[in-house]
């Protein structure tokens, strides 16, 4: 994965979601690697003085992509997305939703991860009740 982050400032975990408030790179807010440098850190120093738009949203995860858009096109913030699936080493609440033999063959350890973030729920007791059913 080393060879594959050099070039990016950020990198996210897919989110699944494809609507357009999540366009074009559908981050999940929920695990994401983020590069110290001066563009990363004007770009969160912008982000927490968006309490406004978060409310306005009701989405943090919104907010945080429509600066992502911003950032990309005016400062040069490189943004990368792990697209969900087969191969991803960073699975999520997509891939429990909608890939189920991905998921089967992942906790059988027959395939790598370095993380799984479960996503797509409502709080910790949604997310232990989903776990524990499988």
């Amino acid at each position: 994965v080393k060879e594959d982050t050099q070039e990016w400032d950020m990198m996210f975990q897919d989110d699944g979601a494809r609507s357009i408030r999540y366009q074009p790179y559908s981050p999940n807010t929920g695990f994401y690697y983020v590069r110290h440098n001066t563009i990363t850190q004007f770009f969160f120093g912008m982000l927490v003085r968006m309490g406004d738009v978060i409310a306005a949203t009701k989405s943090h995860q919104a907010t945080l992509t429509a600066l992502l858009n911003e950032f990309a096109s005016w400062k040069g913030l490189r943004v990368k997305t792990w697209r969900n699936g087969e191969g991803n080493l960073f699975p999520g609440g997509v891939e429990y939703h909608r890939h189920k033999d991905y998921m089967r063959e992942l906790i059988a350890e027959k395939i790598p991860a370095y993380v799984f973030h479960m996503s797509w729920t409502t709080n910790k007791d949604n997310k232990k009740t989903f776990l524990r059913a499988n």
